[in-house]
């Protein structure tokens, strides 16, 4: 029988509409920008939940270094500010 794993090691904090996040360095995430930073336009609970603690995951909108507009999950970015 397979167990689950329910141990987050670094819990994450929360992020607010206004905040300045960048993208997480560690593997298996890539950051595009080189840490450059953006600012969380809108959030959203999404329709998945946390693999380790089994907490419904949080998107955020946000703006991208090049003016364009995305939307990522809360375990892909670091809040900065």
């Amino acid at each position: 029988m397979k167990t689950k794993n329910n141990s987050n090691p670094k819990p994450i904090p929360p992020i607010n509409v206004g905040d300045k996040v960048q993208f997480k360095s560690d593997p298996p995430f890539f950051d595009p920008f080189s840490g450059t930073l953006m600012e969380v336009l809108k959030t959203r609970q999404m329709f998945c939940r946390d693999e380790f603690n089994s907490k419904w995951l949080n998107a955020y909108t946000v703006e991208l270094p090049n003016g364009e507009i995305a939307e990522y999950a809360e375990n892909q970015l670091v809040k900065v500010s």
